[in-house]
């Protein structure tokens, strides 16, 4: 039954218009029609939360150094980016690797990408700024 059904729909890692104009996934998955299921989100999501950690501790070696809001910050940046994005940001990774979280949160902004996140950059500048506080905090 698998092996007839694969042979008769597409089998695609990534999305495509059939002929009858519907948006295709994976094994036939219609999603113009039927979508997904919030337990198919909630999977991909964890999935893809996997890989923005995986890449973010790959770029910054000192990554468990972080403070948690930078390292949230930063898994939220990975997450939007990937890795080729990431690899892209040499000035903020240099910042991140000198604990310079000044120079961090300038390098999240000064971006073609920030131009076009809007909001999600200057949040993720914040919580950067947040840890420049909470390191520079006297209790």
């Amino acid at each position: 039954m698998r092996t007839l059904i694969r042979k008769h729909e597409n089998v695609s890692q990534f999305p495509y218009v059939n002929s009858l104009g519907a948006i295709k996934i994976g094994v036939g998955r219609n999603l113009s029609h039927r979508g997904l299921d919030p337990s198919e989100i909630d999977f991909l999501f964890e999935h893809d939360l996997k890989i923005a950690i995986a890449a973010i501790k790959s770029f910054v070696s000192n990554f468990s150094d972080l403070h948690s809001s930078c390292q949230t910050a930063l898994v939220s940046l990975a997450f939007n980016l990937g890795s080729n994005g990431l690899s892209e940001y040499r000035k903020l990774q240099q910042a991140l690797l000198c604990l310079d979280y000044q120079e961090a949160a300038i390098q999240v902004l000064d971006s073609k990408w920030a131009r076009r996140a809007g909001d999600r950059a200057n949040d993720i500048s914040d919580l950067i700024k947040e840890d420049l506080l909470f390191n520079n905090s006297t209790f």
